[in-house]
């Protein structure tokens, strides 16, 4: 299976462009008089979350006036940012802000300290990107939904399917509105760059909360390099690759905590003219405020994962926070009101909430976790004599408190215990730092007690629906965000040692020791064997299917040809051609006497060897970046968790072959989806349409021929005469 790399590093680059312009030129030019002079960490926050809001406020508005139209859009935001450049040049003090940012930098970040990060970012970009070019499918069935969503905006109509958060949508939609980038790819490749925020929004909190520079960027690097166990935490790493709205929400769960902590220490001080302090006209409370907005407007989960994390904070302040409560609740209250807004106002319509609403309410009891975990152990348990030892499962585990159901859980029994006394010292030194007001251990509590209790949420979080209790987030999700909190605070008692060195050897020892250190940390994870291994994405097609589809669009003319096949090509010829479902070709020719197809050109896309659909395809690469790890370590437990799931790793697959004995099959789904899921069904699919096909061309052997033909897969091609269609209802033979 290969795939066209000089054209998917094309689609790469336009994506890229994309987003640069959208996400931090387009914000610096509009807001040049505010960033101005600003540190790099305020303008990063600022930029990368007044985009989303201000996307989202405007494409959601024009649609409930109906008014939303890709030109005027566009018109409206080209328009923007260019009275705001030409204003700029005429006041000749443009100074482009530093958009992405290496936390500390403006305390005099020296060489060293911007390598590592430099190095850390880079090696993030290239790890969940790599994937993206080995499998030229979706990572993820519903980025099909989602790409419906955004293809309703096209169409000027906003949530489609329901009320629903539509930033992400909204930013993709600007995306194709300005510079035409087709959704498919924006929907391959976005992700893969704003993951980059993520990392660089969670290094900005760490460094807010680490004494030692340094520090950060080292539990950054253990994060990319230290390998994760069990399928939820596969699957939340996987998920980082993937364009949908909770992972584009994510960095703003960091960023959301991140001002609020600064908002907070920032009003403990009071000027030195002796006035009050003016807390309601605060940068960071601006920046909270926005990035409080961007949450709700993306994602509910990413939103529940916010207020998780910010919890920690305001305990830890919370004198400052009862002081300032006023304008934290009124900075609380805008934000909901800006987020929600358009969607009461959808709701007030009549437009119904999106059904996923429904399904994540019905996750909250934990009751789904619990299932699927005592499906796991029935499985270890297979030969036991009853059912009664499986209950007892059930009830250890509610029993086995937040070690058992947490730690050991999400990292197994070893890794998991050196995880909590790694935890539980770096608790110890936050109570030293609070109790201690002099000598070397003063203010030590200020940043690490809300990082240890932030760890401390995720990991009970986690355990919750395990133990009996309600499932706040659902399983995995917050695996993300959760991890780097963990990893980060077992590093407090490096952090310590680290700033007290530098305090008596100075910060350019530290700074070659800091080398060393994360230059220790990938050998010893490598030699060790815990280096991480390659991600998933969900295969779903065959490359020459995607290649095809695309050298079709480019050759015809719009709405000139069809395409039958499964639905996965539906979506990435959307907006140039007719797609027929392989379903309702086959249901119809089957059952009708004529059918016919309106078009010149007809294209059929059949798979010799049907695919085992939506297998999970691991990527492959060389060793430097990652290893062969996941798909065998996991494979029992996706493979038990889900039935219709399979695992494999590039450049093997799992496919199977048709052939005349399965077109007689009887397609047992009644659901359409499943039809095409389940192999079984789909073997008989592509070997009824195989048949066809060549009937086909028997009946019409000068309009009919095979257009493409490899091993795995073939495309036949049908030329009809604008003046004389043809009848595709070919009977079978007696």
């Amino acid at each position: 299976m290969t795939v066209d790399i000089r054209y998917e590093m094309i689609e790469y680059g336009k994506v890229l462009f994309g987003y640069v312009f959208l996400m931090w030129v387009w914000p610096s030019v509009v807001f040049y008089r505010h960033l101005s002079r600003k540190p790099p960490v305020y303008r990063f926050g600022f930029c990368v979350t007044v985009v989303p809001v201000c996307l989202n406020g405007l494409v959601m508005g024009l649609g409930l006036f109906h008014a939303l139209r890709m030109p005027l859009t566009a018109l409206i935001l080209a328009g923007i940012f260019l009275v705001s450049a030409v204003r700029l040049v005429r006041t000749c003090t443009w100074e482009l802000p530093l958009v992405f940012p290496v936390p500390g930098s403006s305390q005099g970040a020296n060489t060293v300290y911007r390598g590592l990060w430099g190095i850390v970012l880079l090696f993030g970009a290239v790890y969940f990107t790599y994937g993206a070019f080995q499998v030229s499918c979706y990572g993820y069935g519903d980025l099909y939904t989602h790409h419906s969503w955004i293809y309703g905006l096209m169409q000027g109509e906003i949530y489609k399917s329901g009320v629903y958060p539509e930033a992400m949508h909204c930013f993709v939609y600007c995306m194709r509105a300005l510079f035409g980038i087709s959704v498919f790819s924006c929907l391959r490749f976005l992700q893969c760059l704003h993951v980059l925020v993520f990392l660089a929004s969670a290094g900005c909190l760490l460094r807010e909360m680490f004494r030692w520079r340094y520090t950060s960027v080292l539990a950054l690097l253990l994060f990319l390099t230290l390998d994760v166990r069990g399928a939820d935490m596969i699957t939340s790493m996987s998920r980082l690759q993937w364009t949908l709205p909770m992972e584009f929400g994510l960095p703003y769960v960091f960023l959301c905590v991140l001002f609020f902590i600064r908002y907070l220490k920032e009003i403990r001080e009071k000027p030195e003219d002796g006035t009050v302090w003016p807390c309601w006209k605060n940068e960071n409370l601006l920046v909270f405020t926005l990035t409080v907005t961007a949450v709700l407007s993306i994602h509910y989960f990413a939103s529940i994962m916010a207020v998780l994390v910010c919890l920690p904070a305001a305990l830890c302040a919370l004198r400052r926070v009862l002081r300032h409560l006023l304008p934290l609740a009124a900075a609380a209250l805008c934000a909901l009101l800006v987020a929600v807004t358009p969607m009461a106002w959808a709701l007030a319509g009549g437009t119904p909430f999106e059904p996923s609403i429904n399904w994540a309410l019905g996750t909250l009891s934990g009751e789904s976790a619990r299932e699927k975990q005592a499906l796991l152990e029935s499985m270890e348990k297979s030969e036991t004599e009853n059912g009664r030892e499986e209950e007892g499962v059930r009830e250890a585990n509610r029993q086995g408190g937040i070690y058992r159901n947490g730690y050991e859980r999400l990292y197994g029994a070893g890794r998991g215990a050196l995880l909590l006394g790694l935890s539980a010292v770096s608790l110890i030194l936050c109570l030293v730092g609070r109790l201690q007001k002099a000598g070397w251990a003063a203010g030590m509590g200020a940043g690490y007690v809300p990082l240890v209790l932030m760890s401390a949420v995720y990991i009970v979080t986690y355990a919750m629906p395990y133990m009996g209790l309600p499932q706040i987030v659902t399983e995995g999700r917050f695996c993300a965000v959760g991890h780097v909190l963990t990893l980060a605070a077992v590093l407090i008692p490096l952090d310590v040692a680290a700033f007290l060195a530098t305090e008596r050897w100075g910060e350019r020892l530290l700074g070659r020791t800091a080398l060393l250190a994360a230059v220790g940390i990938y050998a010893t994870v490598r030699l060790t064997g815990n280096y991480h291994g390659f991600l998933y994405y969900e295969l779903s097609r065959y490359p020459a299917a995607v290649s095809l589809t695309r050298e079709i669009m480019e050759d015809l003319e719009r709405d000139t040809f069809v395409i039958v096949s499964p639905t996965d090509e539906l979506y990435q010829m959307i907006e140039q051609g007719v797609h027929i479902e392989l379903l309702d070709f086959l249901e119809h020719t089957e059952t009708e006497q004529e059918y016919i197809l309106w078009r010149e050109n007809l294209f059929f896309f059949v798979e010799k060897r049907p695919l085992y659909y939506a297998q999970l395809y691991f990527a492959q690469g060389p060793s430097w970046l990652g290893e062969e790890r996941y798909p065998e370590a996991s494979r029992e437990e996706y493979e038990t968790l889900h039935p219709t799931w399979r695992v494999s790793q590039t450049p093997d697959f799992i496919a199977s072959e048709i052939s005349s004995e399965k077109a007689e099959r009887e397609v047992i789904e009644t659901d359409s989806w499943q039809k095409y899921v389940r192999l079984e069904n789909r073997e008989a699919l592509e070997s009824k349409a195989y048949g066809h096909c060549m009937r086909l061309m028997e009946t019409y052997p000068d309009q009919m021929e095979i257009y493409y033909e490899d091993e795995n897969f073939i495309c036949f091609y049908f030329e009809q005469d604008s003046g004389n269609f043809c009848n595709l209802a070919v009977e079978r033979e007696a």
